[in-house]
């Protein structure tokens, strides 16, 4: 896709429904504002914009072979007032990484629907 791994992540979030859910999170450089590609929502907006979204955590897919990864406990003030309030070091996300194992056992399947072109980003398949 041409998106460098390093710049993407996911966040766990709240919405303003009381619903926890994944976004994905891109941030081009430290000097850029963080966007949100959010599945609910229909157009890419910073994170700024979103105050309709509660940050819970944010990590990237960065997992060791035991599925250690690295996760960042967010204080959200509301209205889009976040800062980092710590980090987590190899902590364990078990169902990421069952997501991860089946999207690896359903990858040749899923090419078959999009003319032998990959569905899902490199990081998705290793």
């Amino acid at each position: 896709m041409g998106v460098p791994a390093a710049h993407m992540g996911f966040a766990h979030v709240v919405t303003s429904q009381r619903e926890h859910h994944m976004v994905m999170v891109y941030r081009a450089s430290e000097k850029e504002d963080v966007m949100i590609l959010d599945n609910q929502h229909p157009d890419v907006k910073s994170a700024k914009e979103r105050a309709d979204l509660i940050a819970v955590y944010v990590f990237q897919d960065k997992a060791d072979d035991t599925g250690n990864v690295s996760i960042d406990i967010i204080k959200d003030q509301g209205n889009a007032q976040r800062t980092l309030k710590s980090r987590k070091e190899n902590h364990r996300l078990k169902k990421w990484l069952e997501v991860k194992e089946r999207s690896r056992k359903n990858i040749e399947i899923l090419m078959s629907f999009n003319e032998g072109r990959p569905l899902l980003p490199d990081w998705a398949s290793n």
